[in-house]
């Protein structure tokens, strides 16, 4: 009795100083401080989006690419404390109206650190309604100690409507709700997460939220607005704790490059570069940065053929309209 005592005061033992590690090391106030594992992804995206606490990309833009392969990297330096950064690596492969991706990410010093597999399946196109799931294998690792994993998996749903000239998404998803009781003694609580995207003319408004199951919440408001064909900025702010977050992607071909800076009430900073591979579409050239092909449209401002069977032509009226490839 008195060895299994004092094995589960160990083991409480470690979980603190794990958790007050983290938070010394991320250079936050005790009020602020993050749960384990919160840190979902450090990519000038998530920060340029104020939005590294979810697993998406609340300003992503489909562009219904079909057999694409693609593939991202990136690197952050958090709250200029020297060895600790947040490292990832993804791949994905888009096939039909099914998106697969398999990441890898890891963030803490070469000490202490949260490792984390995931793989993720969302349904991509134009239907109105779209399902996502994702599992994870989360794995905390401290020098001189024996790391230990454990499994959480989640799932959600995107709604679209379709204007004339503009495309509204509403996403909810359960972030966590299936994970092994190790997680809780972390801190690490499941959430409902919450986004409206609104996408007009190349530019995306999105705003979402982060409820978690004590209660905390976490707000947010991103924007995106291409600059030209090749050039997107990003920025976006939030609060709980308050943050503002900027990032410029800029591209050639399938290549696109980011940089990304968030900066919190807590003086802390964030900095982060990535890497990306774009898919490439069937018969056509992948879209411009924030510009899904759903919403392109030429100079006249007709709405171009969002169909890879299809050209644009000149009716009997003069005005351009979709010619059916034979």
């Amino acid at each position: 009795m008195r060895r299994a005592g004092r094995l589960a005061a160990s083991g409480t033992l470690r979980v603190t100083v794990t958790i007050l590690a983290l938070a010394a090391a991320f250079g936050l106030r005790p009020a602020a401080a993050r749960a384990a594992f919160d840190l979902r992804q450090a990519t000038p995206e998530a920060i340029g989006a104020a939005s590294m606490d979810l697993p998406f990309d609340i300003l992503e833009a489909d562009s219904s690419a079909e057999g694409s392969l693609t593939a991202t990297a990136s690197h952050a330096s958090l709250y200029d404390v020297e060895g600790l950064a947040a490292d990832r690596l993804g791949v994905g492969w888009r096939f039909g109206e099914t998106f697969f991706d398999a990441t890898w990410a890891r963030v803490g010093t070469p000490d202490l650190a949260e490792v984390s597999h995931a793989l993720s399946w969302r349904e991509t196109g134009g239907r109105a309604l779209r399902l996502r799931a994702h599992v994870e294998r989360l794995s905390l690792g401290i020098a001189g100690e024996k790391g230990s994993s454990e499994w959480a998996a989640g799932g959600g749903a995107t709604a679209r409507v379709r204007g004339q000239r503009l495309v509204a998404e509403f996403t909810i998803e359960a972030d966590r709700p299936v994970r092994g009781a190790r997680l809780s003694s972390l801190g690490a609580e499941p959430a409902a997460l919450y986004c409206l995207k609104v996408r007009a003319n190349g530019i995306t408004l999105a705003a979402g939220d982060r409820w978690e199951a004590g209660g905390r919440r976490s707000p947010r408001v991103a924007l995106e607005v291409p600059v030209g064909s090749a050039v997107s900025l990003r920025a976006g702010r939030g609060e709980s704790p308050g943050r503002i977050g900027f990032a410029l992607s800029a591209r050639w071909g399938r290549l696109a490059l980011s940089a990304g800076r968030m900066d919190d009430d807590a003086g802390g900073v964030i900095t982060s570069a990535g890497v990306r591979l774009l898919g490439k579409e069937r018969g056509r050239p992948a879209s411009p940065p924030g510009r899904p092909h759903d919403l392109e449209r030429a100079r006249w401002g007709a709405r171009r053929s969002a169909e890879q069977n299809e050209l644009l032509g000149v009716g009997s009226s003069g005005s351009p309209e979709a010619v059916p490839l034979i």
